[in-house]
């Protein structure tokens, strides 16, 4: 079978397009597989890397709502939660 590369480029965006719609249903190790492939594929010279993981995460239905999430207005440190719960530290 002889591919043409229009036919190449629509398989790989019709594939792509699975891909981000199913995101979030891909086990984490396949989510890992793909990224670092994406990165690979695409040199991260301009910052892909970054730019691809805040894409997946607006369009991953487990993540998206909580990037929309922000801090309040006033940054007093008494309304902030603590990081950790009481009787914990820090450390190890």
């Amino acid at each position: 079978m002889i591919e043409n590369a229009e036919l190449t480029e629509e398989i790989t965006e019709a594939l792509g397009r699975a891909v981000v719609t199913n995101w979030g249903k891909l086990p984490h190790d396949i989510q890992q597989l793909l990224f670092e492939a994406a990165v690979r594929a695409n040199d991260d010279a301009n910052g892909f890397r970054g730019a691809l993981a805040i894409f997946l995460h607006d369009h991953n239905p487990r993540t998206a709502d909580s990037s929309q999430m922000a801090l309040p207005e006033d940054d007093d440190e008494d309304d902030l939660p603590p990081l950790f719960p009481p009787g914990r530290s820090g450390t190890a």
